[in-house]
This record gives C-alpha cells, structure tokens and sequence, in this order.
C-alpha cells in the first residue's frame, strides 16, 4: 500500500469523494432508530483539513485516512498554536493491517520537520486511548470544546490526547478548540 499525502486545496474530486466515503462508513454510528447512522452529528460539523494523509491500495483505491490543521487553541489561560489530527479512519476491509498506526507516525513525522507547533492534538473515544499511547500519546484529564455548526459552544464527548514535540509541558485548565471539532 502506498502511504500520500494530499493537499486540501487542489484536491482531486475523486480522492475527496474517496475520503467521504471512508469517513462515513468509519463514523456513520447508530443513533437507535433503526435507520442506522447517527442523525445528531454528520461530516459537516467537522473542520476542513488541510491536508489528508491516506493509504491508497493498487485496485482498490484509498483505503485509510486522516486529516491534519493548524489552530490556535486556549487551554486555561494559554493559547497555543496545534497541529490537530482527526478523522482517523480505515475501511472495514482493511482494518487490523497497520494503516492508522502507518498514518499516524507520517502525520507526526510531517509535523516535526514541516509545522511549528508545540504539541499534536487529537480528540479520542476510551477504547482507542491504549492504541495512541502506545505510539507516545498521552491523554489529559480536562474538559474539551468545541463549537458546533449550530454556532453554540458544546463539551465534547471525546477524550483529549496530545503528543508533545519537546516544547514545554501541556498547560492546566479546560480546553477550548476555537472552531468545530477535527
């Protein structure tokens, strides 16, 4: 498989189509009405990324993803500038391969010599807090928020989970994303 790294602006329409449709059947979540998706969030209530890092496969096509950006956040009192990584998704046919831990370790490699910033940051369900950890992400125990596409500041079910780059510790108090969530 072969590991690209794409540029939101420019992006070919087939590949975008290609990374919706990973996305949606990684999160595409039931709500309990029977319909099978999750009717309170959808794609749209997410950031644009600006660039996608996916795995492509001969024949096949893309086959994994995730999406990166560049924000100033508050957490306290500090604002800080992130690199954020979400959208973290493999298609059920290749799932248990590597990909996402593949991705991950491209997205930071990237970041260390391509972006300045002091930490990576991601927002993580509990059962997938062992998987980043093992890759040197640590989860911190404050709150995390996000504004909606309804304009409304929400808590954030998720955990969040940085990754230091060597730059000072991560600072104490809530955490405010400053946009929808990634």
């Amino acid at each position: 498989m072969e590991l690209q790294r794409l540029p939101y602006v420019g992006i070919h329409p087939d590949d975008y189509a290609s990374i919706r449709g990973v996305l949606d059947d990684a999160f595409d979540g039931d709500d309990g009405d029977g319909d099978g998706d999750d009717d309170t969030v959808g794609l749209d209530d997410f950031s644009d990324f600006e660039h996608w890092f996916v795995m492509r496969q001969q024949d096949v096509g893309i086959v994994a993803v995730t999406g990166l950006l560049t924000r100033d956040i508050h957490v306290g009192e500090s604002q800080i500038r992130v690199a954020g990584i979400g959208g973290v998704a493999t298609a059920a046919s290749h799932r248990r391969r590597g990909c996402a831990h593949r991705l991950i370790n491209a997205v930071t490699a990237f970041v260390r010599t391509e972006i300045d910033v002091e930490f990576l940051v991601l927002q993580c369900q509990p059962e997938l807090i062992a998987f980043y950890a093992a890759m040197g992400w640590r989860a911190v125990d404050q709150s995390l928020f996000c504004t909606q596409s309804d304009g409304e500041l929400h808590r954030s079910p998720e955990l969040p989970m940085v990754f230091a780059l060597g730059h000072p510790p991560w600072p104490d108090g809530s955490i405010n994303m400053n946009g929808l969530p990634w």
